[in-house]
């Protein structure tokens, strides 16, 4: 029901932490379209995002730069 929950509300991305990727220190990830990206490195989520979040922030070239 979380999973879903997240999903309606159009979350990016689902973390799935239970007792096997506690152990491994990884988290399992889902997208909010439903797209199973797998288990990675708490390291390499940060990394993910900060990627993601930067890209989105940077300006598209050729628009309003005239």
């Amino acid at each position: 029901a979380k999973i879903r929950d997240a999903t309606l509300q159009k979350i990016p991305y689902h973390l799935i932490v239970g007792e096997q990727e506690q152990t491994n220190d990884h988290v399992s990830i889902r997208t909010h379209k439903g797209q199973n990206l797998g288990q990675i490195s708490q390291q390499e989520f940060k990394q993910k995002i900060f990627c993601d979040a930067l890209s989105k922030t940077r300006p598209k070239e050729g628009l309003g730069s005239e």
